[in-house]
């Protein structure tokens, strides 16, 4: 920004402390004067028999000085809280001035406050007058603040802040949808484990954490069931709970992405994947669990089976997107210890294994009439939030859980790569090419060598054409399999 007010004309008010001292303040106007200030100073104006009390009178109400600079040291404050001597004249007019300043609204044209305050000495130096203002503090010479203190001065002066305020925008798109989306319920808990981790509270993260999957479990089985009231028109009905509830989660949805991805590079062990382990543990049959408590069958509540596999999809790749590899490749790798829906019994199972993607509740969202090469594959690339996890790393992410589910024996199936297609690498796999970001891939796959992983190409290209079909013929190109790690 570059101001086209005239130039500062400076008016300093100080105490004669000592000739020491005058030399002091004479110095530092000088140095204002060579950094483009007009400065008013008694020692240039005034000679012998000349009026003080005047002359500082008339310089403070000369509407031509555009600052009055109070230099304070203790011989200052004493003498303006005293009304004693020059100072004591000077500050009788001052006090009231700054005042207005504080309490009035700003001068039409200003530059900015008139009265400034420069802490000139150490210690308690500022009169009562500056208590409530901003000061600079030119206190020490050689500290490492007195730089970025004097050129603070020099913007205020010169009215070149170093912060401009931006133009205002226009009123986001989203503000002006006819239908507002509500709250979270589980917002306020996921902001404080977000607080916690911006004041790098990790204990009390930790803590705030699990209160937060619980209140998040309790939203996900509180949305309401798919199930036509006598007389209604079933399909209709249907359609319209099931879309208005995946909607209602998405704020839900968004804010458990933002906490793993704010927990995922924490420096210490937070118990993040524990947390994620036992929450998925819970909720993994959230559908089989409201069937048994009610008359309603298990496929009224199908789509929060969908709604499960999409958090963990988000978890998943919002931890890559934090680069938190290893985080990744620890919750990726452990074994779920849930309830057998067939038995009631207990088993282990993998990730692979926590998901479910009922067809029909895509088919029920989504337009009647229209042939869906994936219609889950078409949802979760419908709801992706670019802000959050975007298309492009919805279908990478998938492209890794199908890698390390066949490394670990388990199958998934990675609907959302139609929308990929084939041409260009997935950036995760593209970026593989270079050693280092090899091993990272490594490691998120499970593997303890970049070369591990390379020995296992040849299964894993067999694999793909395999699962070709599901996969909506998509090229393996897309995995750059023969570049991983050709690079530095």
């Amino acid at each position: 920004m570059t101001s086209t007010s005239p130039e500062p004309v400076l008016f300093i008010s100080y105490s004669q402390t000592s000739e020491a001292y005058k030399e002091k303040v004479l110095e530092f106007a000088n140095r204002l004067i060579d950094a483009g200030v007009d400065v008013l100073l008694d020692q240039y104006e005034l000679d012998l028999g000349s009026n003080l009390n005047a002359y500082m009178e008339r310089s403070i109400t000369d509407p031509r000085v555009t600052h009055v600079l109070a230099l304070c040291d203790e011989a200052y404050k004493e003498k303006s809280e005293g009304r004693r001597g020059g100072v004591g004249t000077e500050t009788t007019i001052i006090s009231t001035k700054v005042y207005e300043q504080l309490s009035g609204p700003k001068r039409e044209g200003a530059r900015g406050p008139r009265f400034i305050a420069v802490r000139f000495a150490p210690g308690d130096v500022l009169p009562a007058m500056f208590a409530s203002s901003l000061y600079v503090d030119l206190s020490d010479p050689g500290s490492a603040q007195y730089g970025e203190q004097y050129e603070t001065l020099l913007r205020a002066l010169h009215n070149r802040p170093a912060r401009i305020k931006p133009a205002l925008g226009q009123i986001p798109a989203f503000l002006n949808e006819a239908t507002a989306v509500p709250a979270s319920p589980s917002a306020a808990h996921a902001t404080a484990v977000l607080e916690a981790v911006r004041g790098e509270r990790w204990p009390s993260a930790r803590s705030r954490l699990g209160d937060y999957l619980n209140a998040l479990e309790a939203e996900l089985r509180a949305l309401p069931m798919a199930v036509a009231e006598e007389g209604e028109h079933q399909g209709t009905y249907l359609q319209d709970v099931v879309r208005s509830a995946l909607s209602a989660f998405l704020p839900a949805r968004n804010a458990f992405a933002g906490v793993v991805h704010a927990l995922g590079p924490a420096p210490i062990d937070t118990g993040l994947v524990d947390a994620l382990v036992a929450f998925f543990e819970r909720v993994r049959n959230v559908a089989w669990d409201a069937s048994r408590a009610s008359k309603f069958n298990e496929a009224a509540q199908d789509y929060k089976t969908f709604l499960v596999t999409e958090l963990l999809l988000y978890a998943s790749g919002s931890l890559y997107k934090a680069g938190a590899y290893a985080v990744l490749s620890d919750l990726l790798g452990r074994s779920f210890y849930v309830v057998r829906p067939s038995t009631g019994g207990h088993e282990y199972v993998t990730f692979a294994d926590l998901t479910s993607f009922p067809r029909n509740t895509a088919e029920m969202v989504l337009s009647e009439g229209t042939r869906w090469i994936s219609p889950i594959g078409y949802l979760l690339i419908s709801r992706a939030a670019p802000s959050v996890l975007s298309q492009q790393e919805l279908c990478q992410t998938e492209a890794m859980l199908w890698w390390r589910a066949h490394s670990m024996g388990s199958r998934w199936f990675p609907l959302t790569m139609y929308a990929w297609g084939s041409g260009t690498h997935l950036p995760a796999f593209g970026r593989a090419e270079s050693k280092r970001w090899a091993g990272y891939l490594a490691t998120v796959l499970g593997y303890a060598s970049v070369e591990l992983m390379k020995a296992d190409v040849p299964k894993i290209a067999r694999a793909f054409d395999e699962d070709r079909k599901p996969m909506m013929d998509v090229s393996v190109d897309v995995l750059a399999l023969d570049r991983i790690g050709r690079r530095p």
